[in-house]
């Protein structure tokens, strides 16, 4: 099983993940983070147990680009944005990018 991580501030993005993560075989969830700061402390403690991390961009205190560069390395990370103009920072990261409609 690969466990993943969400974090995102938003409930409704939070819960269609967790959707998508329920129906697809060999995904387990395991955590969700509204505030990125705390998900990094969970990430730091618990870095070995984390297989896949979904992650929101923009978010209040710290944006999901500044939690990717305060790490020198992370488990595989899939970029939630709704925002194109994300992309190539996603990919100077070397990080996949998911491009939703909200």
């Amino acid at each position: 099983m690969i466990n993943c991580i969400i974090i995102d501030d938003d409930p409704v993005s939070v819960n269609l993940m967790k959707h998508f993560i329920a129906n697809t075989e060999g995904l387990n969830f395991t955590e969700s983070f509204a505030n990125p700061i705390v998900a990094a402390n969970y990430i730091r403690k618990n870095s070995t147990d984390i297989d896949l991390i979904f992650l929101d961009i923009e978010m209040p205190e710290m944006t999901g680009i500044e939690l990717l560069e305060s790490f020198k390395e992370l488990p595989p990370v899939i970029l939630i944005t709704s925002k194109e103009k994300y992309a190539v920072k996603a990919f100077d990261h070397n990080v996949d990018i998911t491009l939703s409609n909200r």
